[in-house]
């Protein structure tokens, strides 16, 4: 029988080395309180056993712990990164903008340039334009509009006043006379505005090519100026219509270059007497009387002397407008005016004049 072999010694235990019930001992703290539980039967210690606390976060105070209540530094991040102050600036950006600036600044230089250009030379084409142009430009001291075509086509006021009258024509002066029926006198200053008389006028060219002060000179019986004359309102209705005018400047006096024109009308006239034995209204005509005017194209104007021209562009040279009639028989024939109808001829008191007497009025602004 074979003998077992003999076990070796167990070493000592050495005095640093503890178990694992006195570690355990050791690391739990003294004394320690009974546990009880479903092994409360057992009578002995053991390592209380606990769930680990719920994880709660709290977050960072948005002032922080310093006296003068400024937040933290990472809630000034968190501020800074709201805003977008955390991009970075675009360096394109400010130069964008500049350049921006720099064009309408050129912009707006080249455009005044331009404007200044453009005016120096309308300035200087109405500087060398000169009366041998076929365009005349009106008197710089007239009133128009900017609308105001060429010179002498438009529509022009033509103020005067009643320079002269005269009644050769007839045997009773009272049947003859002419709006605004106060002949001028110098030595009467209230004459000048009692006097005045105004005559609205168009002139329109009948061919792209007509007569003006630089088409040279003409016999004394002149030429067509493809232009014709109208009347608008006037104050004692001489209507008129398309009237041809004709242009003479003759070699002798070039500086008498003016437009001319002539109409045949009858004249009807009220006398402030009555004529008639049963002293009713009479009207009387003179059915020979001519209407003739002379529009000068250099020689000046003294009246009026200011530039209002009721409303419309005034003619600046001078005017001579005349209304005229030759005696003979039947001048005037009269007749009774009762409520705007012509009644019985008036024979008494109208002793036919010579046929080479005239009756005229005269209007002019010089």
């Amino acid at each position: 029988m074979a003998t077992a072999a003999p076990k070796p010694p167990i070493p000592r235990k050495s005095a640093l080395r503890q178990s694992a019930s006195e570690q355990s001992l050791h690391a739990l703290p003294y004394p320690l309180s009974p546990v009880t539980n479903a092994h409360a039967h057992k009578d002995s210690y053991e390592t209380g056993r606990t769930a680990p606390p719920a994880y709660e976060w709290v977050p960072e105070p948005v002032t922080g712990d310093s006296d003068d209540n400024r937040p933290v530094e990472g809630e000034k991040l968190a501020a800074l990164r709201r805003s977008g102050g955390y991009q970075r600036k675009n360096p394109f950006s400010w130069r964008r903008r500049t350049w921006l600036i720099i064009a309408g600044v050129a912009l707006l230089a080249i455009a005044l340039i331009v404007g200044l250009a453009v005016g120096l030379t309308v300035g200087r084409r109405g500087s060398n334009s000169n009366n041998g142009a076929a365009q005349n430009t009106p008197d710089p001291t007239s009133s128009g509009g900017a609308d105001q075509q060429p010179f002498p086509i438009g529509q022009y006021s033509m103020i005067t006043r009643l320079q002269t009258l005269n009644s050769s024509c007839t045997s009773n002066a009272e049947t003859w006379n002419c709006f605004p029926y106060q002949v001028y006198d110098p030595a009467n200053a209230a004459t000048s505005d009692g006097s005045r008389s105004i005559y609205n006028w168009v002139i329109s060219n009948t061919s792209s090519t007509y007569a003006t002060i630089g088409s040279g000179s003409t016999s004394d019986d002149g030429e067509p100026a493809n232009l014709t004359i109208s009347s608008t309102s006037n104050p004692f209705s001489l209507m008129f219509e398309d009237t041809p005018l004709t242009y003479i400047s003759p070699e002798s006096n070039s500086s008498s270059a003016r437009y001319t024109f002539r109409i045949d009308m009858d004249k009807a006239f009220n006398p402030p007497v009555s004529l008639a034995a049963n002293n009713v209204a009479t009207q009387c005509y003179f059915n020979q009387t001519s209407l003739t005017g002379t529009l000068y194209l250099s020689a000046p104007r003294t009246y009026p002397e200011s530039n209002n021209s009721d409303g419309g562009l005034q003619w600046p040279y001078a005017i001579d407008i005349t209304q005229s009639s030759p005696g003979g028989t039947d001048v005037p024939a009269c007749y009774e005016f009762v409520q705007g109808q012509l009644g019985a001829r008036i024979t008494s008191g109208l002793t036919p004049q010579p046929a080479d007497t005239e009756c005229s009025c005269d209007y002019r602004n010089y």
